[in-house]
C-alpha cells in the first residue's frame, strides 16, 4: 500500500503546476493509482491533496461536510462542471499558465513561440475534457499576462481588418506576426545589456565604451543571455498598515518581477509585522546569496502627486532588491523638454531604489497617459501611483549618452562593476 503522507515521494501523484497537461495526469495517478490503492478514508485523502492543488481546485474538491468516497470520487470526475459560468477549470488552469515552469513569462519574447504551440494543445485538451472554450473570457486572461504593446497592436490590427478580438485571433495574429513582434518587443526595450536600444545608434548605458573621465563598465558573460524587462522608477509613501507610520522612498515597476520587494532594513525601521522567511537571491552568473531574516509582510503604498490613491500590496523583504540603483533628479531634468514641462515628478529622495513592485500587483502597472517627443528624446508614462519618466537624459554631441533607469531581468539585479552612474555623475554631463 502506498503511504498517504508520502504521494509525492512514492511518485504515486505529480505536483499540480497549473499546466493542464499535468491535470489529465494528476486526475489519472489519482483516479487509477492513489484512490484505490491507498488504504485510507477520504478526508484523509482529502487532507493529503492540499500540498498538491491550487487552492482554487482544493476548494472545490473539499467544499461541504461530507466525505463519503463516493461523493469525493464524484467531485475528482467532475470537476470542471463544479467551475461552471464560463469559469471552469480550463481557466483556472489559464491564470496559473506562468506558474508553468516550462512557459514562465510569457511576456518574455523568446516564449511567443511556445505560447502559440502551448495555446493549441490547451484548447485540443478542452475538446477532449469536453470543456467548453470560452474565447473572449480566455482573451482577457492571457492578455494580462503579455506585453501590453503586442496587445494594442493587435487590437489596432483588428479594428482595421474587422476581425473579433478574441483568444483565438490572437493566437493566430501572434503565429503569423511572429517575427513582427519580437522586433516590436526588441525595439521597445529602454535599455537592452546587449548594448541596443529604442533610440537606435545612441550609446548604452552598458557600452564598452567609456565617457572621459568615468570608469569603464565590464560587461558580465551572462548578459547576452537575459531579457530585459522594462522598469521605471518613481517616489511614493509607504505607510504602516497598523501603526501608520510613514516614509517616502524610491520605488521601481518591474514588469519582470513576479513579486512585490522591500528593503528589509525599511521593514524592520517601520515595524512591519510579518512572517520570517528565508530567501535565495540569485544574482548575475548564476550567483546565489542567501539570507536567512527575511519577512513577508503587509504595506500601503501610495502616489505623493495623488494621495487619495493608495494601495494595500503584500512585500518580500530582503535587502538591497534593486542593489545599489539610484535614480537620478527628473525634476530638473525634465525641464529640458517642453513635452514634459507639465508633468508632476516629485524629486526622488537620496538614496538607492528600496522597493520593486512586480506582477503581484498587475494594475499598478497600468499605463494611464504617455508623453513622446522626437524619437531621441525621453518619455513619459502616467501610472496610478504617478509619472515616470525613460530615456536618454542629455545630448551632448560625441559624449556618451546617460540612460535614466537601469534595467532589471525579473529579480536578476545587474551590477555595473561599482561606476558611479549617480545624479552627481549625470548632472555632470549636462
Amino acid at each position: 500500500m502506498i503511504d498517504i503522507n508520502n504521494l509525492q515521494k512514492a511518485s504515486a501523484i505529480l505536483k499540480f503546476s497549473g499546466d493542464i497537461r499535468d491535470f489529465i495526469n494528476w486526475r489519472a495517478s489519482f483516479l487509477e493509482t492513489v484512490h484505490y490503492k491507498v488504504n485510507e478514508s477520504a478526508a484523509r485523502k482529502i487532507t493529503a491533496l492540499n500540498s498538491t492543488l491550487p487552492s482554487e481546485i482544493f476548494i472545490k474538491i473539499s467544499r461541504g461536510t461530507t466525505y463519503s468516497a463516493d461523493g469525493y470520487v464524484a467531485r475528482i470526475k467532475n470537476l470542471e462542471k463544479d467551475f461552471g459560468d464560463g469559469a471552469k477549470l480550463y481557466n483556472v488552469v489559464w491564470r496559473n499558465l506562468t506558474k508553468a515552469p516550462h512557459i514562465g513569462n510569457i511576456k518574455q519574447t523568446n516564449n511567443v513561440e511556445s505560447f502559440v504551440r502551448l495555446f493549441d494543445e490547451f484548447v485540443n485538451h478542452a475538446k477532449i475534457l469536453d470543456i467548453g472554450h470560452d474565447d473572449k473570457l480566455v482573451y482577457s486572461i492571457i492578455t494580462s499576462k503579455f506585453d501590453e504593446d503586442i496587445v494594442l497592436k493587435f487590437q489596432s490590427s483588428a479594428r482595421l481588418t474587422g476581425i473579433e478580438v478574441n483568444a483565438t485571433n490572437f493566437r493566430d495574429w501572434l503565429d503569423a506576426e511572429l517575427q513582427e513582434v519580437l522586433s516590436l518587443r526588441a525595439g521597445q526595450m529602454h535599455l537592452s545589456l546587449r548594448g541596443e536600444n529604442r533610440y537606435g545608434s545612441s550609446g548604452s548605458r552598458f557600452s564598452s565604451q567609456s565617457a572621459p573621465g568615468q570608469k569603464s563598465t565590464t560587461k558580465k558573460t551572462t548578459f547576452d543571455n537575459l531579457f530585459v524587462a522594462d522598469t521605471s522608477a518613481k517616489l511614493v509613501e509607504i505607510e504602516n498598515p497598523i501603526t501608520g507610520e510613514k516614509r517616502f522612498l524610491n520605488a521601481m515597476i518591474d514588469s519582470g518581477a513576479d513579486k512585490n520587494s522591500l528593503d528589509v532594513s525599511f521593514a524592520r525601521a517601520m515595524n512591519l509585522n510579518g512572517e520570517t522567511v528565508p530567501f535565495a537571491i540569485n544574482g548575475v552568473g548564476g550567483i546565489v546569496a542567501s539570507y536567512q531574516q527575511g519577512m513577508i509582510a503587509d504595506v500601503i503604498v501610495r502616489n505623493v502627486t495623488n494621495p487619495n490613491f493608495s494601495r494595500l500590496i503584500k512585500v518580500q523583504c530582503f535587502p538591497e532588491p534593486a542593489g545599489k540603483i539610484t535614480p537620478p533628479s527628473w525634476q530638473m531634468l525634465k525641464q529640458k523638454f517642453k513635452h514634459l514641462n507639465d508633468i508632476k515628478v516629485p524629486d526622488f529622495v537620496n538614496e538607492p531604489v528600496s522597493l520593486i513592485i512586480g506582477n503581484d500587483d498587475p494594475s499598478l502597472q497600468l499605463s494611464l497617459e504617455e508623453r513622446e517627443g522626437s524619437s531621441n528624446q525621453p518619455f513619459a508614462r502616467l501610472y496610478k501611483l504617478g509619472w515616470c519618466i525613460y530615456g536618454p537624459i542629455n545630448s551632448c554631441g560625441n559624449k556618451q549618452r546617460g540612460i535614466a533607469f537601469p534595467s532589471i531581468n525579473e529579480n536578476y539585479f545587474v551590477d555595473i562593476n561599482e561606476t558611479d552612474w549617480n545624479f552627481e555623475t549625470l548632472k555632470a554631463g549636462l
